[in-house]
């Protein structure tokens, strides 16, 4: 199916572009958004990939989802379950390479896409560092990694999957906080994760750590 996406500014609309799938493209003059083609819930039960797909879109583009398609895409989150991985890290690879990624990252997060993609990523929410090499959480370390890289598909997963064992590696010695064997640790998570080697994984992750 082809995808209608609109630019409208000051009330003219112009068929602008079209995208596979089944979303919009708006543009307005209060912010530019993504929105579904008809009704939401009909287009995300067509092909659960959508609920991926509406993310990529936005990054991809710079908009925000359109509420109601959003919160429709939230409450049918677990339907990406059903769609087979390949699909789903091809669509999580362009999220990747996209000129902000970590906004991508933050909106599977708050849709719940990310409890069901890389679910190993949640567990770095809130978990502070060392305040004397960094400043900030590792979730957010990782989200600033991912966007000061280059956009290449392997150096943008390595900065995603860098530091996802650091919280199971976290130990306090002496008052300090330390995450020793981490690296190795998340090239055996990345491995199981993305059906890579582990040989892979461990170089991926050690290239941006």
């Amino acid at each position: 199916m082809l995808t209608g996406f609109h630019d409208e500014r000051d009330g003219l609309r112009s068929l602008v572009r079209r995208y596979p799938g089944s979303f919009r493209r708006e543009e307005r003059h209060r912010g530019r958004r993504v929105r579904a083609v008809g009704r939401a819930a009909d287009r995300l039960v067509e092909d659960p990939l959508r609920i991926m797909r509406a993310v990529r879109f936005a990054t991809e583009l710079g908009f925000r989802i359109q509420p109601e398609t959003e919160k429709t895409a939230q409450s049918m989150a677990g339907l990406l379950a059903s769609v087979s991985a390949e699909r789903v890290r091809d669509e999580l690879v362009r999220i990747l390479v996209s000129p902000q990624p970590s906004m991508g990252v933050l909106l599977m997060k708050r849709m719940g896409l990310l409890a069901i993609v890389v679910p190993e990523l949640l567990e770095s929410v809130g978990m502070r560092q060392d305040p004397r090499f960094h400043r900030f959480t590792v979730f957010r370390h990782t989200l600033e990694t991912l966007d000061r890289v280059a956009p290449e598909p392997v150096l943008r997963l390595a900065a995603l999957l860098h530091d996802v064992a650091k919280p199971r590696a976290r130990e306090r010695i002496a008052g300090r906080v330390h995450f020793y064997g981490h690296a190795k640790a998340g090239a055996r998570l990345a491995g199981r994760s993305w059906r890579v080697s582990d040989s892979i994984a461990t170089r991926s992750i050690s290239s941006a750590t």
